[in-house]
């Protein structure tokens, strides 16, 4: 899974580093920049999309370090095609990405430009079942399964709200696969208003 967060010390340069897209801010401060990296870790190489910032005329790096406020696993191009950058100010930057997309970093802030997200689509239900899927994959003692699989049988539980629309108080407890018989909590669909302190939401 990925979790780009920066990196300590100085790595070796990504052996794919190709940069999608780049913005500048309304003030010209700030370059925004969505780069496709396939970079060693370990004994294995790990292929990632970054967004990254940076003061505007400073040279970019060969690999995703400070700067780096989103990451996510890269599937191919069709996958990240939806993913855009887009400076609401100059202040604030809006990332666009795939509602199904795994995340590694995702800040809310980065050296006093604020970060929001959309999602496309944006359901809730299916990044919570993403979520859960992940989780289950990560326990060794759990049977595998591809994640449209587990993304139908999530979705084709019975889902229920209590009488104002809300997630009930007492929720089922354990991974996906250990409630598949329960009813499924449809997850509330709240404005996408993106985290909301500067640290990774989730840390799968």
């Amino acid at each position: 899974m990925l979790a780009i967060a920066g990196c300590s010390g100085q790595p070796e340069d990504c052996e794919v580093r190709d940069l999608l897209s780049e913005v500048t801010s309304p003030d010209s401060r700030w370059s925004a920049s969505l780069y496709a990296n396939v970079c060693a870790a370990g004994l294995v190489t790990i292929a990632s999309v970054t967004a990254e910032l940076r003061p505007a005329h400073s040279k970019a790096t060969g690999y995703p370090g400070e700067g780096v406020v989103f990451g996510m696993d890269d599937f191919g191009p069709t996958f990240r095609s939806g993913l855009r950058l887009h400076w609401l100010n100059a202040n604030t930057l809006r990332i666009v990405t795939p509602n199904e997309a795994s995340f590694g970093t995702q800040l809310s802030s980065y050296r006093g430009v604020v970060i929001s997200y959309v999602y496309e689509p944006d359901d809730p239900a299916v990044r919570q079942c993403l979520k859960d899927w992940l989780s289950d994959i990560s326990r060794l003692d759990k049977p595998l399964m591809t994640w449209p699989e587990a993304k139908q049988r999530c979705l084709n539980r019975v889902c229920t709200f209590n009488s104002v629309g809300n997630l009930p108080s007492e929720q089922p407890r354990g991974s996906s696969a250990e409630i598949s018989d329960l009813p499924c909590y449809r997850v509330p669909k709240y404005p996408s208003s993106g985290p909301t302190s500067d640290t990774n939401l989730y840390s799968w």
